[in-house]
């Protein structure tokens, strides 16, 4: 996984804009943070797109939209663990939020959004 082999690969260096990958370091469902550094370093040496990787040591894995976000998930006979805490989560995702949104101007600026329908 680390070295970004098998079904599960990104294709990063095939990617032909800017990426902004969102990392919560106590993410129980994947390892975000090492996959998030490993596709950044892979981009980089494969002479890919440039990747900003924002890094939220303490929060989970549900980290995108603003607001607190869970840090489980009870119901239905499941118990699934996302990780973080309520404060690290919420944190994160406010910062994550308005930085995605940021980024997103960004393209928007430089006329990188993509088209909608029927090319307009």
């Amino acid at each position: 996984l680390a070295r970004g082999t098998g079904d599960a690969a990104i294709p990063i260096a095939r990617v032909r804009g800017r990426v902004l990958l969102v990392a919560g370091g106590d993410d129980r469902i994947w390892p975000a943070t090492a996959m998030a550094d490993s596709l950044a370093t892979l981009a980089r040496r494969a002479g890919g797109p440039p990747v900003e990787v924002l890094r939220y040591p303490d929060a989970g894995h549900l980290l995108m939209g603003p607001g607190a976000g869970r840090e489980r998930y009870v119901g239905g006979g499941w118990v699934v663990e996302f990780g973080g805490t309520e404060a690290a989560n919420r944190t994160a995702r406010d910062d994550a939020w308005a930085r995605t949104l940021a980024f997103l101007d960004t393209l928007s600026a430089r006329g990188a959004a993509p088209a909608g329908p029927q090319g307009t």
